[in-house]
C-alpha cells in the first residue's frame, strides 16, 4: 500500500466500499465469523457496533469492525482478515515468530483454522503516515524510529523451524514470465527483460516484512528532537512475511515513497510530494543504517527497487486493461495510469544506469 494512500484520501481510511444501500457480502459474512468467535469465547452473541469496512494498511481481505459488548478483548476495535488458509498460515506464522522475539505485533483476539479467520485487535495509536502529516516538525524523528523499527526486524534471529512465507516475496520469475505476452509484456517488455538478466547474487537472508511502509504501521508517544525515545510502534499486516535479502525488504520500503505520488489527485500535492519524496526516503534510511545488522549493498537494493517498481507498473497495466483485482487493489488508486508506467519506466531506466 502506498505511503500517500491517506493524503489521497483525505480523512478516509477504507478502500473502496459498495455504494450505499447495498451490502457486501464479503464484509458480511466477515463479520458473522467474527461474532461466532465472540459468540464461543464469551457465551454470548454480540451485536456489530459499527462496520465492518474495507481498511487500508492491512492488506487484502480486511475489514474494520466494532462489537457491542464491553469485554476488554472482543469490545475494543477491531480488524478481521478473512483472506483464506494459505494466507492465515503466513501471518499465523511469522507473528508467532516475532511475539516469541519481542518484536512489536498486532495482538490476535481469535483465529479460526477452518476459515482462515484472523481477528486482531486494533493496535493502540494512528497509522506513521497520518503522525507524519500531521507533525511535520517532528518528521525526523519518526521517519529516524521508523527505520530503527525496520532494523530490528532483520537483526532478529532466523526461525529454527519452517514458517510458511509469502511465495511473490522477490520472485522474479514470475514477474519476468509476464513478457511472455499481453498488456504488461507490451508495455514493460525491456524492464522485464533486465530484471531477468541481472539478478544479484543472494545475500545474507533476513526477517522480512515484505511491503512495510509508514501506512502499515501504528504509532503513538513521543516524536520530539530532544533525545525521548522513539514513539511506540507495531507494524500490521504479515500477509507478505518471509525470508529473504534485507535489500529486497528495504526496497520495498523506499518504493512505497518513491510511489507516493502516484496516488495523490491534486497537482499542486503531487509535485510537493515529488520535492519531499527523497528527503522521507533519506531520512528513513538514514534510521536504518544506525541500526542496521549489516551495511547495504548498494547494487542489489537498486536492483530491487526496480523489481518492486516493475511489478507495481505491472499491477497498473493490469487495472487499466481488467479493471481492479478487488477492492484492495493499490493499482485501483494510481490517478494517471499511463503517466505512472510512463515515470516508472524512466525510475528503473535511471536504477539500471546507475
Amino acid at each position: 500500500m502506498p505511503v500517500a494512500a491517506r493524503r489521497r484520501r483525505g480523512t478516509a481510511d477504507t478502500a473502496a466500499a459498495p455504494a450505499a444501500g447495498h451490502a457486501d457480502p464479503a464484509a458480511e459474512a466477515a463479520a458473522a465469523t467474527v461474532c461466532d468467535l465472540a459468540d464461543a469465547a464469551l457465551g454470548r452473541r454480540p451485536d456489530v457496533a459499527s462496520g465492518p469496512e474495507p481498511v487500508i494498511g492491512w492488506g487484502k481481505h480486511a475489514y474494520r469492525l466494532r462489537l457491542a459488548c464491553d469485554d476488554a478483548g472482543w469490545g475494543a476495535p477491531l480488524v478481521v482478515r478473512t483472506a483464506g488458509t494459505a494466507a492465515a498460515a503466513v501471518e499465523s506464522g511469522w507473528l508467532g515468530v516475532l511475539d516469541g522475539a519481542g518484536y512489536p505485533a498486532p495482538g490476535r483476539v481469535a483465529q479460526d483454522p477452518a476459515t482462515g479467520t484472523l481477528v486482531f485487535r486494533e493496535p493502540e495509536g494512528t497509522p506513521l503516515a497520518e503522525r507524519m502529516l500531521a507533525e511535520m516538525l517532528a518528521l525526523p524523528r519518526l521517519l529516524g524510529g521508523f527505520g530503527r523499527l525496520h532494523a530490528r526486524l532483520h537483526a532478529l534471529a532466523l526461525p529454527a523451524g519452517p514458517v510458511a512465507s509469502n511465495d511473490e516475496l522477490g520472485d522474479v520469475d514470475a514477474l519476468v514470465a509476464l513478457s511472455g505476452g499481453g498488456p504488461v509484456g507490451d508495455a514493460l517488455g525491456a524492464e522485464l527483460a533486465w530484471l531477468d538478466t541481472h539478478r544479484p547474487a543472494a545475500g545474507p537472508p533476513v526477517v522480512c516484512h515484505g511491503e512495510l511502509n509508514p501506512v502499515q504501521v501504528y504509532s503513538h508517544g513521543a516524536a520530539g528532537d530532544d533525545g525521548e525515545a522513539d514513539p511506540l510502534s507495531v507494524p500490521v499486516n504479515w500477509t507478505s512475511a518471509g525470508t529473504a535479502d534485507a535489500e529486497l525488504d528495504v526496497a520495498a520500503t523506499l518504493t512505497g515513497f518513491w510511489s507516493g505520488a502516484l496516488y495523490i489527485d491534486n497537482a499542486v500535492q503531487r509535485r510537493l510530494y515529488r520535492m519531499a519524496r527523497d528527503p522521507l526516503a533519506s531520512g528513513y534510511l538514514t534510521g536504518y543504517r544506525t541500526a542496521a545488522p549489516r551495511p547495504l549493498d548498494d547494487g542489489r537494493l537498486r536492483y530491487w527497487q526496480a523489481f518492486h517498481l516493475c511489478r507495481l507498473a505491472a499491477g497498473v497495466v493490469r487495472c487499466a486493461s481488467d479493471g481492479p483485482a478487488d477492492a484492495w487493489d493499490p493499482a485501483a488508486a494510481v490517478v494517471q495510469p499511463r503517466a505512472a508506467v510512463t515515470e516508472v519506466r524512466k525510475r528503473i531506466a535511471e536504477l539500471a544506469a546507475a
